[in-house]
């Protein structure tokens, strides 16, 4: 089938989350999960359609006049900039914009040497330093060639930002020689508490890796990078299940995945990971300790024999049309592909435009049908609310800025782009009616 490539700004473009083997993959009947339902269960999650508790967000379009972000693969609000953002294409540009109400301009745009950006790879997540306001360090996730991926530090000069492209030093790589197309890579990039980097990887399309804790590949990796000018690499950070690196890689904390390519961390310390199915299940995981084995390639969804030691999705839906996901959501065109998304956890901010109802909460989405729901987990990590909010296509990041309003990117296209396709864009999300 075509291959997926989202992003997000409520922006288009990002890596493409493979979806499928086959062209065209029929979808397995399968009995509809719980978390799915459109009904309240007693003790389980609050899965009713939206309600006028909970907001429900239509978006808006940024003109960024005839500067639109081509493919664009992720974006980030710059750190001690509120206005000023950067977005990342596919291709291997960078670009920084400033935002004024829902107009954006560009303010300069600059190539990073090195990006393979055939099929799904490309330029594909970045992240800021803790310290970034005063070292200027930012981290980019790229992909090196078809069978590599890896994270470099540059140092992004004060109003030069043709800096971004110069002296990149590596700090983590994985890849597979045997693979034989250039899926499944490096994912969403950040950092958590006291300066740990912490990174998602595909399977590189080579599904033992899933399983093969000796490698970073199908994982979440955490590490300490190094950050003395000129020289790269790190140390795995405390917590790792493999310190010492004889039974696995001392940088990988949790495996089992087979195209994680949008996660975030938490305030509580989960990771939130959209792990992209084969052919009949799209997964929410919630990594809450090291050394969870979330099972690919030995199952997909939740487990139904065989299933000691992985641990089963928070969430999950198949890509059956009659889903009650896709219901939920009258603005929805189910297609033969599918690929999840989600969003860095929410936080409330006094006076912004959701009333601080989306504090605490992840979205997921549906890159290619459009749904967008609400999701909450409980400090025993059970889901406790999944709600649908809203509908935009091709997400393939989201971002709040500083008084909390919610802007994504968006790709343009369920499948790597032609010259046909729309380019991407950005978009704001609003109260519904307003």
């Amino acid at each position: 089938m075509n291959r997926l490539f989202p992003t997000i700004l409520l922006v288009i473009g990002l890596t493409l989350p493979a979806c499928g083997e086959d062209d065209e993959p029929t979808p397995t009947p399968t009995p509809t999960p719980d978390v799915g339902s459109t009904q309240d269960t007693d003790g389980g999650a609050d899965t009713s359609s939206t309600d006028s508790g909970f907001p429900a967000l239509e978006f808006v379009h940024i003109d960024t006049a005839d500067d639109a972000p081509i493919e664009a693969t992720e974006f980030h609000f710059v750190p001690g900039a509120p206005d000023d953002l950067i977005v990342l294409e596919k291709d291997g540009f960078i670009s920084h914009y400033r935002l004024d109400g829902d107009s954006a301009t560009r303010l300069g745009r600059v190539e990073i040497p090195g990006v393979y950006s055939d099929l799904d790879c490309g330029l594909l997540s970045l992240a800021f330093d803790p310290d970034f306001t005063n070292n200027r360090l930012v981290y980019i996730g790229q992909c090196t060639s078809k069978t590599h991926s890896a994270i470099h530090r540059v140092t992004w000069t004060p109003d030069e930002l043709d800096s971004l492209g110069k002296d990149p030093v590596e700090i983590i790589s994985a890849g597979d020689t045997d693979t034989q197309y250039p899926w499944h890579n490096v994912g969403s990039i950040g950092f958590g508490s006291e300066g740990v980097l912490w990174s998602i990887w595909g399977d590189k399309r080579v599904s033992a890796n899933g399983q093969d804790p000796s490698n970073i590949l199908g994982g979440v990796a955490r590490v300490i990078p190094n950050r003395e000018e000129g020289v790269g690499g790190y140390e795995p950070a405390p917590g790792n299940p493999f310190l010492d690196g004889v039974d696995g890689s001392d940088a990988l904390y949790a495996w089992g995945f087979r195209a994680p390519w949008r996660g975030s961390l938490d305030r509580h310390g989960r990771f939130w990971l959209a792990d992209v199915g084969e052919n009949d299940w799209e997964e929410l995981n919630l990594v809450t300790e090291a050394g969870q084995n979330f099972g690919w390639p030995t199952h997909e969804g939740t487990c139904s024999s065989g299933c000691e030691g992985f641990s089963d999705p928070i969430a999950e839906y198949d890509h059956e049309d009659i889903h009650p996901y896709i219901l939920d959501d009258d603005d929805a065109e189910p297609v033969a592909s599918r690929a999840i998304w989600v969003s860095p956890e929410l936080r409330g901010v006094e006076g912004d435009p959701y009333g601080g109802r989306l504090d605490e909460h992840v979205l997921l989405g549906e890159f290619c049908v459009g749904f967008i729901r609400a999701i909450q987990a409980d400090a025993e990590h059970q889901l406790t609310v999944d709600k649908h909010i809203g509908h935009l296509a091709n997400v393939t990041q989201v971002e709040q800025a500083e008084d909390g309003t919610l802007y994504m990117s968006v790709y343009g296209a369920c499948k790597s782009k032609t010259p046909e396709d729309p380019p991407g864009g950005l978009y704001r999300a609003v109260l519904a009616g307003q």
